[in-house]
């Protein structure tokens, strides 16, 4: 295999053997950005385990002088997490399975069945992308508020249950 001179490194083939002074000084300013990055995730942390006192306390410290679990108690106690949970299950659960079922039937057709008029089908779903939610936002509203919908689960799964790039993704796969 040949050897090839670079800088104070030597290369074989594409692998760079050696250390020069700039590759210290990237790592050592990737190290402190990093450091920059992860302390306020860090300092995040170790309050949440400070009883309320220490938390304002200054000047402020890193580390707790005592341990405390009373922050998470009182949170799970005052927030209802187990219905947001729910909330959360039931509305990705209905998007996703109605997107999957209204999306490949679309793209399905616009890929396998032939018919006039389906390139201009498929560019009117496509021009829909370029349409800011701001536009429609009113509209739909006042939608959901004339059928009943307004805080019904029903309101928000349906907006969302079809969109242009996930018929235009599945057309795509079903081309191929």
């Amino acid at each position: 295999m040949r050897q090839r001179r670079y800088g104070s490194g030597t290369a074989v083939g594409a692998v760079v053997v050696g250390w020069r002074g700039g590759e210290a000084v990237l790592y050592v300013a990737l190290v402190v950005g990093a450091a920059a990055v992860l302390f306020p995730l860090v300092w995040m942390l170790l309050t949440s385990f400070k009883p309320e006192a220490d938390v304002v306390r200054h000047p402020p410290q890193l580390l707790p002088r005592e341990w405390s679990l009373e922050a998470y108690r009182d949170i799970w106690r005052r927030v209802p997490f187990g219905l947001f949970f729910r909330n959360s299950l039931i509305f990705a659960g209905g998007v996703t399975a109605l997107s999957l079922a209204l999306d490949s039937l679309a793209a399905y057709a616009l890929a396998r069945l032939r018919f006039r008029g389906r390139n201009l089908v498929l560019l009117l779903i496509l021009s829909t992308m370029m349409v800011p939610f701001q536009v429609t936002m009113i509209p739909l509203f006042v939608t959901l508020y004339r059928l009943g919908w307004i805080d019904t689960y029903w309101g928000l799964i349906l907006p969302r249950a079809t969109n242009a790039f996930g018929i235009f993704l599945l057309r795509q796969f079903f081309v191929t």
